[in-house]
C-alpha cells in the first residue's frame, strides 16, 4: 500500500516544517507547531515499529488458535468459540499485513477471542486438554511479552 501511513505522515510533516512554519509569526504558535512536528515524528516512529510487532503477534495467536482447535474440538462448550475463531482465521486478506488499521483490528479480535478461550478451557470438562490449552496460551503470551520487552536495535 503506497503511500504507507508513515510516508503520509512524513509528507504532512514536511509541509508543516517547510511551508507552514516559516509563515508562523508569533512565538507561541511557532512553539506549538514545533510540538506538533515532534508528535508527528513520534507517530512515524511508532508506526514503523508497531505494524511488524502486531503482525508477529497476530501470527503467533493464529498459530496458537490452530493448535487449540485440535485440543478443544469436540467440546460443545467450545463450538461457538471455535466457529468464530475459524471465521476470523479464514478472513485474512492478502494486504492485511501492510494495513495498520486492518492489522490492529485483527489483533483486537484475536485478543478478545483469547480472553474467551481461557474461560472455555476451564469449562470444557477436559482436564488434560485444558492444561495443554493453558500452556499454549501461556507460551503465546510469554512470546508476545518477550517480543514487546526486547530492546530495539538501532
Amino acid at each position: 500500500m503506497r503511500p504507507t501511513p508513515s510516508e503520509e505522515l512524513q509528507g504532512v510533516r514536511r509541509i508543516l516544517a517547510d511551508i507552514v512554519a516559516p509563515a508562523v509569526a508569533g512565538e507561541y504558535p511557532a512553539t506549538q507547531l514545533q510540538q506538533v512536528l515532534i508528535a508527528i515524528e513520534r507517530l512515524i516512529s511508532s508506526l514503523d515499529t508497531a505494524l511488524p510487532i502486531l503482525n508477529k503477534e497476530n501470527q503467533a495467536l493464529e498459530q496458537m488458535f490452530r493448535q487449540l482447535h485440535d485440543i478443544l474440538g469436540g467440546s460443545t462448550v467450545a463450538d461457538d468459540l471455535l466457529n468464530r475463531v475459524n471465521r476470523l482465521l479464514a478472513s485474512r486478506g492478502v494486504q492485511d499485513d501492510l494495513d495498520f488499521a486492518a492489522t490492529h483490528g485483527r489483533n483486537q479480535r484475536l485478543r478478545g477471542l483469547l480472553a474467551e478461550t481461557i474461560t472455555v478451557l476451564e469449562e470444557s470438562g477436559n482436564a488434560s486438554g485444558a492444561a495443554e490449552g493453558r500452556e499454549l496460551v501461556r507460551a503465546a503470551m510469554r512470546t508476545n511479552l518477550d517480543r514487546a520487552l526486547t530492546p530495539k536495535e538501532d
